[in-house]
């Protein structure tokens, strides 16, 4: 007798089994769950550490959750404005938050299996993988001034000091207060700031 089960079949009246195709999926679905299990394991020993430039440990993460750079600068670095160059690549997983428009580093993020030690020996590859003359001549300074330089109400003496002087600058008096309109032909950018605060960054180029 032979009683049809799907892709199980069981013959005979002493529970003789052939059932190749049934034992097949079972091994790759046990294969499948094991190498999720060690995938699962293999994130789970991942950190997030947050070190100063000079390596510092401010912050190493347990378990699944971590702390956010946002997070963190409101933490460790409140009130100052920043943007965050990320490093990824075979070797390297993190970021360096900087301070707005200069290539003065805050803090330095590093997620991975390494040990305390071994991420706070790659600090100073972090912090020098940032290319601050491309990033002065790329879209990323535009878009920091419209986004964060302008919610931050960026200070035009701030403003000054980080890009140089201008290669246009007028001021005039309105009912709404001083308006300064300050070019950088180098970077492309017209910048508009009233009453002393960054108030809208256009691109020239």
């Amino acid at each position: 007798m032979t009683v049809d089960y799907g892709e199980i079949h069981l013959v005979g009246t002493k529970g003789e089994a052939v059932a190749q195709p049934f034992a097949k999926n079972v091994r790759i679905t046990l294969l499948t769950s094991l190498l999720l299990m060690f995938a699962l394991v293999s994130v789970s020993h991942a950190r997030r550490s947050i070190f100063t430039p000079d390596g510092t440990l401010l912050y190493r993460s347990e378990g699944d959750t971590f702390m956010s750079i946002v997070e963190a600068m409101e933490t460790f670095r409140p009130g100052i404005p920043y943007t965050s160059h990320i490093l990824w690549d075979d070797n390297f997983d993190g970021s360096v938050a900087f301070k707005l428009l200069t290539d003065e580093p805050l803090l330095v993020f590093i997620h991975g299996e390494e040990s305390e030690d071994e991420q706070r020996a790659m600090v100073s590859t972090f912090i020098n993988s940032f290319d601050y003359a491309e990033y002065l001549t790329g879209w990323e300074l535009a878009f920091d001034l419209k986004t964060t330089g302008i919610e931050f109400g960026l200070g035009d003496i701030c403003v000054l000091e980080s890009l140089g002087n201008p290669t246009s600058y007028t001021e005039r008096t309105t009912a709404a207060g001083r308006i300064s309109l300050i070019g950088y032909q180098q970077y492309g950018l017209l910048l508009t700031v009233i009453n002393g605060r960054l108030a809208e960054a256009l691109e020239v180029r």
